[in-house]
C-alpha cells in the first residue's frame, strides 16, 4: 500500500505590517472604494510584503525551507519601513494590482527577498528574474471588471504624497495560502528572525 502524500501547499515568505500600519491602509482602502468598484480590497488581516514567492511545494519540504531561510536572514538585523504613496501593476492602462509604495527600507528588503531567494535557489527554487519591487498589495482589479485610467490616477495622485506610517521589521514569516472565491487565508508556518537570539 502506497504511502499517503500531503497535498502541496502554496507558500511565500512575507513581511507583516504593523496593527497600527494595518488600520491606517484599511482606512485608505474605504476612503478609495467609493471611487475604485472595481477592485477587490484585500483584508487588513491578510497584508503582506512579499519578500519570496514559492508556489505549490510538497508538504514534506517545509523543514529544509524554513531551516535555510532562518540562516539566510538571521543577522541581517532589524529594519524600519516606510510606506507611502500608490501605485499600479502592470501600467495604468491595464491594471491589475493597486499597491502602497515603499518609501524608505528599500534597500534593507531588497537584501533580505535577496538573501531569501539565494538561500531557496540551493534547494532547486528558480531565482527570481525580475528586479525586486517592494510593495504591499492593497487590491486587485476583479477580472471582467474595468477602473476607469482617470479614476486611478486620481487616486494615485491624491495619495503621492500620502504616508502610511513607519514600522520596524524584526522577522519574516513563512506562510501556506489557500485561495477562496473572494479572499485568501494565510497560515504562518514559521518566524524568520531578522537577529540572532
Amino acid at each position: 500500500m502506497e504511502g499517503h502524500r500531503m497535498a502541496p501547499l502554496r507558500l511565500f515568505i512575507a513581511v507583516d505590517p504593523s496593527p497600527p500600519l494595518r488600520v491606517a491602509f484599511a482606512a485608505a482602502s474605504r476612503e478609495l472604494a467609493p471611487a475604485l468598484r472595481g477592485v477587490r480590497w484585500v483584508r487588513p488581516e491578510t497584508l503582506h510584503l512579499t519578500l519570496k514567492f514559492l508556489g505549490d511545494t510538497p508538504a514534506e519540504r517545509v523543514a529544509e525551507i524554513i531551516s535555510v531561510s532562518r540562516d539566510a536572514v538571521a543577522g541581517l538585523g532589524e529594519g524600519h519601513v516606510a510606506f507611502a504613496g500608490l501605485g499600479v501593476f502592470p501600467s495604468l492602462r491595464r491594471p491589475s494590482v493597486l499597491w502602497a509604495g515603499v518609501r524608505g527600507g528599500c534597500k534593507w528588503l531588497t537584501e533580505a527577498a535577496t538573501r531569501v531567494d539565494a538561500a531557496l535557489a540551493t534547494l532547486g527554487f528558480p531565482v527570481d528574474t525580475r528586479p525586486f519591487r517592494p510593495h504591499l498589495t492593497l487590491g486587485r482589479i476583479r477580472r471582467g471588471t474595468r477602473v476607469p485610467a482617470g479614476r486611478l490616477e486620481e487616486a494615485i495622485a491624491a495619495f503621492a504624497e500620502h504616508r502610511f506610517g513607519t514600522a520596524p521589521v524584526r522577522f519574516a514569516t513563512l506562510y501556506a495560502s489557500s485561495l477562496a472565491k473572494e479572499s485568501a487565508s494565510h497560515k504562518p508556518l514559521a518566524k524568520l528572525p531578522f537577529t540572532v537570539a
